[in-house]
């Protein structure tokens, strides 16, 4: 049960949102994501504690305007139960510098950033967050 499309996929998990960025952003690609990210969010993880991985390995950047965008959005739209984000982004000093930009006013969840996927799930394992499946009867 995931939500693709050729900008990012959404995966829920049972504690965890999995999500994986793919391409440059712009404002629209922004906004589609946060309209899809919303309803998972609402159904799957309101009223209790959860994590978000975020592998950014294969995005290739945002506009200036999405970046603002992105920025506002992460502080307001997902947060309620939020408790931990570990962002990944590789090796590229540019996807790390854009991605702390992004997430550099957030105060109400951790945000750690890694350069390799298995590190950042031993950090949401370490805070409870792991990727077990979501039972058949939670559907989308």
């Amino acid at each position: 049960m995931k939500i693709q499309t050729h900008f990012y996929t959404l995966t829920p998990y049972d504690n965890l949102l999995h999500i994986k960025s793919f391409l440059s952003w712009d404002e629209r690609v922004v906004l589609q994501h946060f309209t899809d990210l919303k309803p998972l969010v609402l159904q799957f993880y309101m009223g209790k504690k959860w994590g978000l991985l975020h592998d950014a390995r294969n995005w290739e950047l945002s506009t200036p305007e999405s970046e603002r965008l992105s920025n506002k959005l992460v502080r307001t739209e997902i947060t309620g139960t939020l408790t931990h984000q570990a962002v990944v982004t590789g090796k590229s000093e540019l996807q790390k510098w854009q991605a702390r930009n992004i997430f550099k006013e957030v105060t109400n969840y951790e945000v750690e950033f890694f350069t390799d996927t298995e590190a950042a799930v031993d950090w949401l394992a370490s805070a409870g967050y792991h990727m077990i499946p979501i039972k058949d009867d939670d559907t989308l």
